[in-house]
């Protein structure tokens, strides 16, 4: 449970909350930039005489010259549509038990929604273990100088992040899709001396996709050693999704996607318009992340919004790092696979023994995410339910509710 009162001074301006005075804070404050009303003032001193509509350029102008600093990486992984409709199939269960009376339905499905919510937590904290592993750098010296391949500065290890995590049930437009936003501090710990400093941001984007891929791999495999989960390739792109939810059953849950890709197609049409021929993939890439801003609905009571002190209700500034599931290129693919051999813990598992004082093994070793084949096949998100077991079904313990499509007493 996170306290607002202390997620606001810590996020907001770095206040230890350790301190009960109130007064250290995490290395420097933070950076104070002209507001846009400021910037604009400044302009219009300059063009005294400036018309109505020249006022309204000035204006657009003085918002695009505006900074903001960073206070923390909106670190978010978000599951695809086919395991959010699986939990929202238990939870859908759950709700019709309750209407029928049958309690023990009723905590049994809720406990079944309970253990995917575990499954994918359990695949966003390793890779949020991975970025700290890999990616806890912050810089010293001064790094705008560089003799031939070598910069001036220096990189030091910071390997603690300050993290608080929110786990949302909808997307903007309303519809269920699981995330967790990860809020990381830009402010770390440097291990030499003790010192907070800002975390290396680099390095954060750099290993954003292998962290995907494993935070994947460990919740797939978590949900096939649970609930007997199976999968299948997507039809386009990369990533693998529940079997037996289908596309159109997706599809009627994923009014965002439908929002961007309509606008993605109507602004290739314009494109090839303007320039002749169709956009490349990159091209098409930049359009699909334009219309995914563009399109995007301002949150209602947004929980990652911080109060500053004195009274200024205002968000702090933030860079948004995306961990998708299911995305990851070949590259970072193998990445994951170097990872985990390097960090094997399997039970009988051949391989070296690690030397005294090394660190300890990843705990998401390769003898914990090979998934199971899959046995079970659901129809559609209002009867997945029906391939799970039920209290009192055949092969659960006698009195005992047992978990979806657990194999084994």
């Amino acid at each position: 449970m996170i306290d607002r009162a202390v997620f606001g001074r810590l996020y907001g301006t770095f206040i230890d909350p350790r301190d009960p005075t109130g007064q250290t804070r995490l290395g420097r404050a933070p950076q104070r930039f002209r507001s846009a009303e400021e910037i604009f003032a400044v302009l219009v001193a300059l063009e005294p005489e400036a018309t109505a509509e020249r006022l309204a350029q000035l204006m657009v102008e003085a918002k695009s010259q505006v900074r903001t600093p960073v206070q923390y990486f909106d670190v978010t992984f978000s599951v695809s549509k086919s395991i959010t409709l699986l939990h929202a199939s238990a939870m859908a269960s759950a709700a019709r038990a309750a209407t029928g009376g049958d309690l023990e339905a009723v905590g049994y499905w809720e406990q079944a929604a309970a253990g995917i919510w575990a499954c994918i937590q359990a695949g966003n904290r390793a890779a949020l273990d991975y970025l700290q592993r890999e990616a806890g750098y912050t810089r010293s010296g001064y790094h705008g100088r560089q003799v031939g391949t070598v910069r001036t500065g220096r990189w030091e290890d910071a390997h603690r992040f300050i993290v608080g995590s929110f786990a949302q049930h909808t997307s903007r437009d309303g519809d269920p899709q699981l995330h967790i936003h990860n809020l990381v501090l830009n402010r770390v710990m440097r291990e030499r001396d003790g010192q907070y400093r800002t975390l290396d941001s680099q390095a954060l984007y750099e290993y954003r996709g292998a962290a995907a891929a494993i935070a994947t791999l460990v919740m797939e495999s978590a949900l096939s050693r649970e609930f007997g989960t199976g999968w299948v390739r997507r039809a386009a792109g990369p990533g693998r999704e529940v079997a037996g939810v289908s596309r159109e059953l997706m599809d009627q849950f994923s009014s965002r996607r439908q929002t961007i890709t309509a606008l993605t197609e109507r602004l290739a049409r314009e494109f090839e318009a303007q320039h002749g021929y169709a956009p490349d993939a990159r091209a098409l890439g930049k359009l699909r992340l334009w219309a995914n801003h563009a399109s995007r609905a301002a949150k209602d009571g947004h929980p990652l919004d911080v109060a500053r002190q004195g009274g200024r209700a205002a968000a702090a500034g933030f860079r948004q790092v995306r961990i998708i599931h299911g995305r990851g290129t070949g590259v970072q693919r193998r990445i994951v696979r170097s990872v985990l051999s390097r960090h094997r813990r399997g039970a009988g598992e051949a391989g070296p023994r690690p030397p005294a004082g090394s660190p300890a093994p990843h705990p998401y070793g390769r003898g914990r995410l090979l998934p199971s084949r899959a046995k079970q096949r659901p129809a559609k998100v209002g009867q997945l339910g029906r391939h799970w077991h039920r209290p009192g079904d055949a092969g659960s313990r006698a009195g005992q509710p047992r978990l979806p499509g657990r194999v084994g007493g």
